[in-house]
């Protein structure tokens, strides 16, 4: 197109800007993609084959950092052959200063917030509450979060994409119930191969110290909920704090999922505490607020539909109220390493305050404060 008729499509807004969704959503080191299928995937020579080609079009210091830090890729493909070539060896290993390590993306819905962009064994926590629904590769987990850390994958988007439109594709993969995300009634969730079911993202902030984030996905539920409110503060490196208001016209029984690759600790006389632990790098989980502080802890390895072929078996971890409630709130920590830090809980009126690590978080059910 550019030598035929003069347009050059390395130019228009989405070429330019791509380099900074798979510097920030697919960085050196993570062990997998992210939301949606095939995202447990982990694609080390296409991955690169892209940065060279578009940082070759459009080079940057962020894109330059991104190519340099990825190992080889498809040397061979024509659209490397056909980019604009770069002597890597002068590009520094470093990131730039004063690349932030936290970005949102508003077109897409994205949030990522990392401990060190340019660690590959940093902490990572990725957000989703996107205006594009459940559609096709979508799947229905507005308001769901992943977490790397160490280069392994602890809270995970779970299920196997054994083929688009399989049993266990519809059953489970793209369901809200394989996401660390919110579903009620025994696992009912957002709606799903639609545009309709969207998420929004009504606040960010980045700072040096913690990200925050905001997400609303009650158009996701269908009308079956009126409120699912979810904030998430990250404070650096380590620890994440996530807030959950829920309402419903109808009394439901409510259920905080969240997911792994391999069983969960649980600690005895305890139904808010649990370990997952990946090859040695820890996180650990721990609920202050509950509905009626009162729920049950329970955690499998089945899917409700097995994927086709043979494949690990993961494990999905859930916390449910034992009592209906057309209001629900939850406040959970997690921590990567398990430092068990002091977390001081005081609930005043409709608001949560939370002091941990010296920052006092308020949460009001439809916001969250950092002071």
């Amino acid at each position: 197109l550019k030598q035929a008729i003069g347009v050059n499509m390395w130019q228009t807004p989405w070429a330019q800007n791509y380099i900074n969704y798979i510097a920030y959503f697919l960085p050196p080191g993570t062990p997998s993609g992210l939301f949606g299928d095939d995202a447990e995937n982990k694609y080390a020579t296409v991955w690169p084959t892209q940065a060279r080609i578009y940082s070759g079009n459009n080079p940057s210091p962020l894109a330059n950092w991104y190519t340099k830090n990825l190992t080889i890729g498809l040397r061979d493909q024509l659209s490397h052959l056909l980019a604009p070539q770069q002597d890597m060896s002068i590009v520094p290993t470093t990131l730039p200063s004063g690349t932030p390590h936290g970005i949102h993306i508003p077109s897409i819905g994205w949030v990522a917030m990392h401990s060190d962009l340019g660690n590959p064994l940093r902490t990572s926590v990725y957000f989703k509450s996107s205006p594009y629904g459940s559609y096709n590769h979508s799947h229905a987990d507005q308001n769901s979060f992943v977490i790397h850390a160490g280069g392994k994958s602890l809270a995970i988007d779970s299920g196997y994409y054994d083929g688009y439109g399989s049993p266990h594709w519809k059953g489970w993969y793209k369901a809200t119930r394989a996401h660390n995300a919110i579903t009620f009634d025994g696992g009912q969730g957002q709606m799903y191969e639609t545009v309709a079911a969207k998420g929004k993202i009504t606040q960010f902030e980045h700072t040096s110290e913690y990200d925050l984030v905001t997400g609303d996905a009650v158009m996701a539920y269908g009308g079956a909920l009126t409120k699912a409110v979810r904030s998430m503060v990250y404070l650096r490196p380590n620890t994440l704090v996530v807030f959950d208001s829920l309402e419903s016209d109808t009394p439901r029984t409510w259920e905080w999922n969240i997911h792994a690759l391999e069983q969960m600790k649980t600690f005895a006389g305890s139904t808010r505490h649990f370990e997952i632990n990946q090859a040695g790098v820890r996180l650990c989980v721990r609920m202050f607020v509950a509905p009626d502080d009162n729920v049950a802890l329970s955690q499998t390895d089945q899917f409700t539909a097995a994927p086709q072929g043979t494949h690990p078996n993961q494990w999905h971890g859930r916390f449910s109220s034992l009592v209906k409630s057309t209001t629900a709130r939850f406040v959970t920590v997690l921590e990567v390493g398990c430092s068990w830090i002091p977390v001081k809980m005081e609930t005043i009126g409709d608001s949560h305050y939370m002091t941990v690590l010296g920052n006092t978080l308020i949460f009001d059910g439809d916001t969250v404060t950092v002071k």
